[in-house]
């Protein structure tokens, strides 16, 4: 790969470096662009021409070990050159364009691209630069390294686009270069040699770019992770700081309906107490209104006392007696309508039971019948395992139908156990009908409790649910509180912001 041409940018970045750049424009696509840069806002700037993947930009530090070897490769190569051909005895004149081939063999010591950092500027040897004027950097710089040349270098000669030149090589003495060479076989070979060992070093320098190439995208990676982990660290500090101050809200309103059901519990009790002392009083009321009626019939006993002296005690004592009676039949007819439903009431009560016994019954007998089949099986069971033991007994190798039948007469006790149990259970089932009738007697006592101990349960239940729907109604106007509170908040840093 050969690069063709050198450009020198002197450039600034508001947003994120700033420093020198230099754009490279190479003879294969090998680049990361074609000299132009997307900026923050996401705007293209042009900084020079060239084709897709051929430009790439470098900093001036990762250049400078670049020029600087091939310089020396010029100047190794221009002594070889001239040993060989003629032994020149002035200076050695500088080389020309046309001698710089074979670069592959120069050792390129090329760093990692990092990001600009602001106002830096290095000088390089063998280069004159003009520094431009400020323009926005790139933002987006690759972090590969230059690939080490392995073709022809073509110099920038009279390139409208160029701001860097090559300087010849500095004139050495003759003094210092034998004039000629005995022996051209050794002059060969140590120049092989050394070829090799530049090849070799350039094989090492480029895997010590890989490597370097690899930890900065390690390094990037890392700092992209650290970053991430920061912005959320971030979120989560002011995840916590909300949580707290919710928290603290909460302990708030807490304490304020603590109090607020302090204070409904004390009402309660004054309530309570009044409602006492109203009670008293109306009973109070019902004893002075009895007494009134007891004084009221007592005067009318007196008054039917008087009628009886004056009219006679006989006519006087047949009325009372008549009424009498007719209250007595009143209420021998009513006491006669409620033993009328009760026995009606135990009448179908009774009957349900008995058609419960009857089911029962027909249970058992089904029952019954299904043990005595079974009872049949196992015997005929019984009898086929007996058959079966003698065929057994007569086979003395069979022993596989032995553990078959075995297993066979082991499930069929289980079944028989099983079948003995169902027995037990139906007989059992008869004294479980007699304890059936006292456990609904039972029930029917406890139900009765059971709804008046309901009851007393909804009235307590309706009393909280009407202390929820106030403490509802305070919470929702603390919480139309806050939301304006955080409105008001926002609203002011905006405006700090701003």
């Amino acid at each position: 790969m050969v690069i063709k041409f050198l450009f020198l940018f002197f450039e600034f970045l508001c947003e994120i470096c700033t420093g020198k750049w230099i754009g490279i424009i190479l003879d294969e696509p090998k680049g990361k662009n074609n000299g132009t840069v997307q900026k923050k806002d996401g705007t293209f700037v042009r900084y020079f021409i060239c084709n897709d993947n051929h430009g790439l930009y470098v900093r001036p530090g990762q250049i400078e070990s670049v020029i600087s070897d091939l310089q020396s490769n010029l100047t190794r190569s221009s002594l070889n050159h001239s040993i060989k051909s003629e032994g020149s005895r002035g200076s050695i004149p500088p080389p020309s364009t046309s001698t710089i081939t074979k670069t592959s063999a120069v050792p390129t010591k090329q760093k990692g691209l990092r990001a600009p950092t602001p106002g830096t500027t290095a000088k390089l040897p063998g280069l004159t630069r003009t520094a431009q004027s400020s323009r926005d950097i790139p933002t987006e710089v690759a972090t590969e390294r230059i690939s080490p040349p392995k073709e022809e270098i073509k110099p920038p000669v009279s390139q409208p686009k160029t701001t860097t030149s090559m300087r010849p090589p500095t004139p050495i003495e003759s003094t210092n270069i034998p004039r000629k060479s005995s022996n051209p076989i050794l002059e060969s070979s140590d120049s092989q040699q050394v070829i090799i060992s530049l090849r070799n070093k350039i094989n090492d320098q480029e895997e010590q770019i890989q490597t370097l190439i690899k930890k900065r995208r390690d390094d990037l990676e890392k700092l992209k992770e650290f970053e991430r982990t920061k912005l959320q660290l971030d979120q989560l500090q002011t995840y916590k700081r909300e949580a707290q101050e919710r928290i603290k809200e909460l302990n708030d309103k807490l304490q304020q309906q603590e109090y607020e059901l302090k204070e409904t519990r004390d009402k309660f009790t004054a309530y309570r107490d009044e409602m006492a002392d109203i009670e008293l009083e109306t009973l109070t009321l019902e004893n002075t209104t009895l007494k009134e009626k007891f004084e009221e019939v007592q005067l009318e006993l007196d008054v039917i006392k008087g009628e009886i002296q004056l009219n006679g005690s006989n006519q006087v004592a047949n009325d009372i007696q008549q009424k009498i009676d007719d209250e007595r039949t009143i209420k021998m007819e009513q006491a006669l309508i409620k033993l009328r439903d009760l026995s009606l009431t135990k009448q179908a009560e009774n009957d349900t039971l008995k058609k419960q016994c009857e089911t029962l019954e027909r249970k058992v007998k089904i029952l019954t019948k299904e043990n005595e089949n079974a009872k049949v099986e196992i015997t005929t069971m019984q009898a086929t395992i007996a058959d079966l033991t003698e065929q057994v007994d007569t086979c003395l190798g069979a022993q596989q139908m032995v553990d078959i039948l075995t297993n066979k007469n082991l499930s069929l006790e289980d079944q028989v156990r099983e079948l003995q149990e169902i027995v037990d259970n139906l007989v059992n089932k008869e004294s479980l009908c007699e304890m059936d009738k006292e456990m609904e007697e039972n029930a029917k006592e406890v139900k009765h409790v059971l709804r008046e101990n309901i009851d007393l349960l909804h009235n307590q239940l309706r009393e909280k649910d009407r202390q929820i729907e106030q403490l509802q109604h305070v919470i929702s106007d603390h919480e139309r509180i806050i939301l304006k509170f955080r409105e008001t908040v926002k609203n002011i840093q905006v405006c700090s912001f701003y």
